[in-house]
Formats: C-alpha cells, structure tokens, sequence
C-alpha cells in the first residue's frame, strides 16, 4: 500500500500536470512539499515517490520540477538582506586540442565574463554573477535535484568567500576530480560548461528570457566570450548564451550531438560528391537513450555513414528537444524530410516544417 504522504504528492503531480488546472496553488503546494525534501537532504521518500509512480511522464516531470525547485533560491546576504540566487549554465562546444589542459578560469578572465555579461545587459547594478572557477566537463554536471541542491549552497557560499568542502565533500569532490578530465588526448570536438549564479533582486534576464532570445546578438555575445576563453581552447569555440541552469545543461547535450552528427555528414557527404537529393536520413530510437542516425544513398540503400546520438539522462522535454534538433540537422543537410524506422513496420517520412 502506498504511503498516505506519497500518494499525496503523485495525486499533486497529477493535478498540476492536468491542462485543466489553471489554479497555482497547487503547483505552490507541490513545491513546498519537495522543497522540504530537498532541505532534509534525506532523498528516501523522494525515491519512494518516484518508484511509486507508475507513469513515466509523471516521474520526468517530477524529477524535473525538483531539479528547477534545486536551481532557485533565496537566502540571507549581509547588507542587502533576503536576495534571490538562479543557477546558470552556459553550454561551449569547441574543438579542443591536447594542448589545451587549463581549466581553471583566472580571475582576470572571471572578470572580463563579468564585464560582457554587463555589456548585454544580462547583469546589472542589482545583480551579480558568482562562478564556479573550473570550466566543467559534463562529468561534473549535477542533474539529480539533492546533487543540484548541494551545488547550489557550494556555489552560494563561494560567492560569501566560505569553504564549502567539509559539508559537500562529495559535490566538491567531484568538480576538484574533473579538473583531470579537462584535458583531451586527441584533438576533439567537445562539450564543456561555465556554471554560476545570478544573485540579487529583480533577475530581468531570467524573467524576460524568452523575450531576450528574440532579439539577443548571439553572434557578438558569443565573439566576445571566445576572445576570453582562446587561453583555454586553441581551436575554435562555440559559446552560447547563459540559460538557466538545467535548461542550460540539457539544450548543452543536444547541441553538441548535433553539431557531431552534421561534423560526421557533411565529411561524408563531401568526401563521395554527393548531392542532397541522393540521401535520405533514417532514424532509428535504439534504446531509451540512445538515437541512431543513419545516412543512406537512395541510389544503392547503402550506408554512407552513422551517428549514435546518445541521451546521458532523460527528462520531461529531452526527447522532444532531440527530435527538433534532429530536423534542423535534416534541414542542414539540404534534405525536406527523415524517415523514422519503426520495428515490423514501413519506414514513415516525417516533413520538415
């Protein structure tokens, strides 16, 4: 039988999920109840809940909805009293050379980041950023909401200049390890992160983020971050924008895939000569976290090449942002349409819209 206490929290997430909810208080309820949780540091019962749901799209939606409680908080500053701390990501995905074994940002640099995020108005007088030092490797990415807490506190306390290792050794632990996973020894595209948080009252950037992304210069942003981070990648950078920080993470896994996918055809393609209207693209869902992408010549059926798109972890909008990033690939690629193949079944056309 399940506990009254879980069954109230699966009846929540029900609740809250359903389109015909349009009250907020339960939404508040469901996140006073997951916040005490996540304060308690004792994850038991929020793994009781989750073995308890029997729907796969509840317990994503769980996971995620405590991961977004994890990412924001509020606490007391010296000075300017109960002030708001939102977790960022900024996901970099470069070519790293083996040359390239220095990690650790310089405090010069940290402030020259500072410098540009005031530049694009994404910092102001009100609000602060507080970074983590080490550019990270997606080893050292939390995404389990108690691991995304600690990290939080850490992160919070580095910016009041507090030690943190004695009460999170092991999320400190783990991002002191991940200093020896930097380096690379073949040059390689990879995936990195500048993890922080904005700290103060009114986050304009955050609150009209979707606005921003409308009208925000990525192209110069992401000019004036590379210049900065050149020390760190010899090669050549592609820096995004700062994003929440869970958002930031995942949107970080799925760019990266795709740029290797579109790397891995293009060179295919342009080592046979061939032109768009001779491929097709077929997809293929291998697993729960696993996409393969196989390119074929219309001609012959051959495999001209393949790109496993692997899914590190899965969350309630995973799926759909690979399959929108898939299409882009497709669109790339010159072609109108992937075909998606389906086990005892004819393959069907999805169309590029």
């Amino acid at each position: 039988m399940i506990n009254s206490d879980v069954k109230k929290v699966i009846d929540l997430t029900q609740e809250v999920m359903s389109s015909e909810n349009t009250s907020r208080d339960k939404e508040y309820e469901l996140t006073s109840i997951l916040y005490d949780e996540l304060i308690s540091g004792k994850r038991e019962r929020f793994d009781e809940i989750i073995k308890s749901t029997k729907d796969v799209s509840n317990a994503l939606f769980l996971n995620s909805f405590i991961t977004n409680i994890a990412s924001r908080k509020t606490f007391e500053k010296k000075e300017k009293g109960v002030v708001d701390s939102n977790l960022f990501a900024i996901p970099i995905i470069s070519i790293q050379s083996k040359e390239d074994k220095e990690s650790k940002i310089s405090n010069d640099d940290l402030q020259a980041i500072t410098n540009v995020f005031h530049d694009f108005n994404i910092i102001d007088d009100n609000l602060t950023a507080v970074f983590l030092q080490n550019i990270i490797t997606p080893y050292a990415v939390f995404v389990d909401g108690f691991q995304i807490n600690q990290f939080h506190d850490a992160i919070i306390m580095r910016g009041s200049g507090m030690n943190s290792a004695d009460l999170y050794p092991d999320v400190v632990g783990a991002i002191n390890q991940d200093a020896s996973l930097f380096p690379v020894e073949d040059e390689t595209l990879v995936l990195r992160y500048i993890v922080g948080s904005f700290v103060g009252d009114n986050n304009k950037y955050f609150d009209n983020l979707d606005n921003i992304m409308q009208v925000f210069n990525l192209e110069s942003f992401s000019e004036k971050m590379n210049d900065i981070l050149s020390k760190y990648f010899s090669e050549k950078v592609t820096t995004f924008m700062p994003l929440p920080y869970n958002e930031g993470v995942e949107f970080g896994v799925v760019e990266y895939n795709a740029s290797a996918a579109l790397h891995t055809f293009i060179h295919s393609i342009e080592q046979l000569g061939l032109d768009s209207s001779l491929i097709r693209l077929e997809v293929d869902p291998a697993g729960e976290k696993l996409v393969k992408l196989r390119l074929i010549d219309k001609s012959n059926h051959m495999l001209i090449a393949m790109y496993d798109w692997s899914i590190p972890y899965l969350t309630d909008t995973m799926m759909n942002n690979v399959m929108t990033a898939i299409n882009e690939v497709c669109s790339d690629l010159g072609l109108s349409e992937y075909h998606m193949k389906q086990e005892d079944t004819p393959n069907t056309s999805h169309t590029i819209h």
